[in-house]
């Protein structure tokens, strides 16, 4: 569980993990108006090799990020 800001992403884990991992979903509950961009898989898998690796590079920062901020939430609890 996360709160996500303006401009973050979530469900990047379907993207990165498809080819060999189980379907996954992601559930979002927002608590003001939102707009939301789905951008299609199949599609990326089109786009060119640069567009590919942006996308990529993003998501590994997300993801760097999301995994920082668990380990510093867990050594909270621990303490």
């Amino acid at each position: 569980l996360n709160f996500i800001k303006a401009g973050d992403c979530f469900g990047e884990m379907a993207y990165l993990g498809r080819r060999d991992a189980m379907p996954r979903s992601a559930s979002v509950e927002a608590m003001t108006d939102v707009t939301v961009i789905k951008i299609d898989a199949e599609a990326l898998d089109q786009a060119s090799e640069n567009c590919q690796l942006d996308f990529n590079q993003a998501f590994l920062r997300i993801l760097v990020q999301r995994l920082m901020h668990a380990d510093l939430r867990l050594a909270k609890v621990l303490i």
